[in-house]
Formats: structure tokens, C-alpha cells, sequence
């Protein structure tokens, strides 16, 4: 936390680390303030071996401010998440999909966080696994844009795709 605008900063609380996890393979936090004030933190997790070898997002969950945290639990496959709060309430991630057939997806909460929906195929037409960040912004009219990287014929290249809601 900072007091002073980000010139100083001190440590509050830590991410409890489940067990067999080495805190050193999680990276690419994203965190946003659920409706109900619980802080919603998903990581980018290189642990694999409940995944079958595949990194995933994982969530933690904070209740009072930050000043503790859930054990994080395995969320989807997918990778690294953006997280953003809906001008309706709900929660939205969206991640990196980089198996075939490569590209983005959605999930959707309107829970705070306890439950995601199923997938929603944001782009499924990438040329290859190197593709993702994802960042989405809720337009004025409620259409979403969601924007990221992909490596296409060996170019970097920006894409987005503009959505509705389900």
C-alpha cells in the first residue's frame, strides 16, 4: 500500500501459496473491486501439474481491503487474464486462448467473482500460439472492444474486436 502517491510502499498482506505451488511461476496479476467491495486478483500460473502441463489462471479473492487473501484455486486454462468491472455489476475476464484453435475468450461473473460463466470466442482464427494480452474497455452505448498482440506472418500486429454482452 502507499500513502504517498506511490513514491513509498509497504507490504500489507501476501497471497497465501497452495501447496506443491512455487510462488516463483505465478506472474501477470490482474486485479479489479467486485460491486460487493471484494478485490478479485487473477494470476498467470506456470505451475502445470495440475493443469496436465498447462499454465492457467488462478484466483484469490480479498474481503476486507487486501489485508488478507483466499488460497488461490484454478479459474480455466487461459492466459494472462484482464479483469474489468461492468457498468451493470458484472465482471469480465478475458484471456489469452493459445491451443488450437488460437485466439482470446471471455467469462463473465455476476457473482462477484464466486462463478464464471462458460467461454465466449472472442477471436478464434490466430495463426499461431503467439498471440493474447487482451485488454478490454466497456464502450458509452455498453458494446465492448477488446484489443491485443498477435504474431501474424511473422509480423506483430495490434487486432481488437468490437462485442456485445451476452
Amino acid at each position: 500500500r502507499s500513502t504517498d502517491h506511490g513514491d513509498t510502499w509497504e507490504t500489507i498482506s501476501k497471497i497465501p501459496v497452495p501447496q506443491n505451488q512455487d510462488v516463483k511461476k505465478w506472474c501477470e496479476a490482474h486485479l479489479v473491486q467486485a460491486s460487493d467491495g471484494t478485490i478479485i486478483a487473477q494470476i498467470r500460473n506456470h505451475n502445470t501439474e495440475e493443469t496436465a502441463g498447462d499454465p492457467c489462471t488462478w484466483q484469490t479473492e480479498s474481503s476486507d481491503g487486501g489485508v488478507s487473501w483466499t488460497t488461490p484455486h484454478l479459474v480455466t486454462y487461459g492466459f494472462p487474464p484482464h479483469l474489468l468491472k461492468l457498468s451493470d455489476g458484472r465482471l469480465l475476464m478475458s484471456y489469452s486462448y493459445r491451443k488450437e484453435p488460437y485466439g482470446n475468450r471471455a467469462r463473465f461473473s455476476d457473482d462477484n467473482g464466486k462463478s464464471w460463466s462458460e467461454e465466449v470466442i472472442l477471436s478464434d482464427d490466430g495463426e499461431s500460439w503467439d498471440l493474447g494480452y487482451p485488454s478490454t474497455a466497456e464502450l458509452p452505448d455498453g458494446n465492448l472492444i477488446t484489443l491485443w498482440y498477435e504474431n501474424r506472418n511473422k509480423l506483430a500486429q495490434l487486432r481488437y474486436v468490437c462485442w456485445k454482452t451476452i
